[in-house]
């Protein structure tokens, strides 16, 4: 909450986009547009935040998904250099 509150001027704020509820599927869903075609924790998505909160429009700055068994997607934009991109990957296998 602290980094919410006082944004440090310069800094841009990314947070996961979060899953919805699909109620025909049962499940939650989060689209990635062919970017990934199998299900995997390491599947996420980073979007722009503006004090904490994701608008709904919020473009994705960064989608990280598994394509197959051992092949990963890794799509990144502004702000982030391929440096930035590449480290938020390599955490993923911690997880």
């Amino acid at each position: 909450d602290a980094l919410v509150g006082q944004p440090t001027p310069g800094a841009t704020l990314l947070m996961t986009k979060l899953p919805r509820w699909n109620p025909s599927t049962d499940a939650f869903e989060l689209p990635f547009h062919g970017r990934a075609n199998l299900a995997s924790e390491r599947n996420f998505q980073l979007v722009t935040a503006l004090r904490g909160k994701v608008a709904a429009d919020a473009p994705i700055v960064l989608l990280h998904g598994k394509l197959d068994e051992a092949t990963y997607s890794l799509d990144f934009r502004y702000p982030l250099s391929p440096l930035h991109a590449f480290a938020l990957a390599l955490v993923t296998w911690g997880w």
